[in-house]
């Protein structure tokens, strides 16, 4: 799950799910786009309760999850008010981990603009 303000200033907020099916060759990863959704309130709880919605909607269920990923704004990784944090009080198998492409993104940016490097 990731939020962002589109150009005409409007929060809008992607969720992902990544699952495992039984292919041909062995379980295979699967992730995909379940919901591209607007929202006004960008806290902890609103996108917790947006998370949650959505979800539902789709005939999914919180008891199932058991990662999260998100990057690394408090309001979705905060221990205490962030998105992980509520999501792991109600399925505390649902293990946070920080968003592998916000990783890798971070790691080039801090190569690409080292002071020592110029």
């Amino acid at each position: 799950m990731d939020e962002t303000t589109d150009v005409s200033h409007r929060e809008q907020v992607a969720v992902f799910i990544r699952y495992v099916v039984d292919g041909h060759d062995g379980p295979m990863i699967q992730e995909r786009l379940l919901a591209l959704v607007e929202t006004d309130d960008v806290t902890g709880l609103g996108l917790s309760e947006l998370l949650l919605k959505t979800l539902e909607a789709n005939g999914l269920s919180v008891e199932h999850i058991v990662g999260q990923g998100y990057d690394g704004g408090s309001n979705m990784m905060g221990a205490n008010k962030g998105v992980q944090a509520r999501i792991a009080v109600l399925n505390p198998a649902a293990l946070f981990t920080h968003c592998f492409c916000h990783n890798a993104n971070r790691a080039v940016i801090n190569a690409v603009c080292n002071k020592d490097n110029r």
